[in-house]
């Protein structure tokens, strides 16, 4: 049997991420989240805060760090809610998203994974 597997480089997969965080940006549908360590971790909070953003009904990415455990339990039972760290973000999730709700610790984390490939292609 053949193996019909492609290797992506990893300089393209940094690209084609900053260029679909572009593209969500430009329609504004990317929401920087501070203060997410103030989370309560209840979903019933987090469910009031979603339904006053409207986003309600829409595929929502919540991106946050691994150590913002109680943001992470807030909005992980919510319907059409989807929650991903930082390290784990690709761009199948942020196209696939409708909106992006990230939080300025995990903003941080994806500048310095992607910002270095970004200005070497310049």
């Amino acid at each position: 049997t053949q193996n019909y597997k492609l290797r992506m480089p990893e300089k393209m997969k940094k690209l084609a991420m900053a260029g679909a965080l572009s593209v969500k940006a430009a329609e504004k549908k990317i929401l920087i989240l501070a203060g997410a360590d103030k989370a309560s971790g209840k979903t019933k909070e987090a469910e009031k805060i979603f339904k006053k953003l409207d986003f309600q009904g829409k595929r929502v990415l919540v991106v946050a760090t691994n150590k913002q455990t109680s943001l992470i339990r807030a909005v992980k039972n919510l319907e059409r809610v989807n929650v991903i760290s930082a390290p784990s973000l690709n761009t199948y999730f942020v196209l696939g998203a409708k909106q992006l709700v990230i939080t300025v610790e995990a903003v941080e984390e994806l500048s310095k994974r992607i910002s270095k490939e970004v200005k070497n292609a310049d």
